[in-house]
């Protein structure tokens, strides 16, 4: 059975290796479905993995948040443009020729 730190292990490779997410995300399902099916009645551990989940619902909320922000900041500078001193020279010096 997969341990609690190791499942926390598997939770922040998610985040370390985002390239990788679809085959990391199958594989710590996976590995809380294992634990979930041999972690039995035993209240004490059931409480223990309830924590956890907990933290990681509460990281995964503000993954969100902030993916959706950056998202947003990402749309209005595609819509607005970011001044470039390297384009404005390039204009100016095809203007002049």
């Amino acid at each position: 059975m997969p341990t609690l730190k190791q499942l926390d292990t598997a939770f922040n490779d998610l985040w370390l290796h985002t390239e990788q997410l679809p085959t990391l995300l199958e594989k710590w399902q996976e590995l809380v479905s294992e634990h979930l099916a041999e972690l039995g009645d035993n209240k004490k551990e059931l409480d223990a993995f309830e924590e956890r989940m907990n933290f990681w619902q509460k990281v995964l909320e503000e993954n969100r948040t902030l993916i959706q922000a950056h998202q947003s900041t990402l749309k209005e500078t595609i819509k607005t443009g970011e001044p470039s001193p390297k384009k404005d020279k390039q204009t100016k010096a095809y203007r002049k020729g």
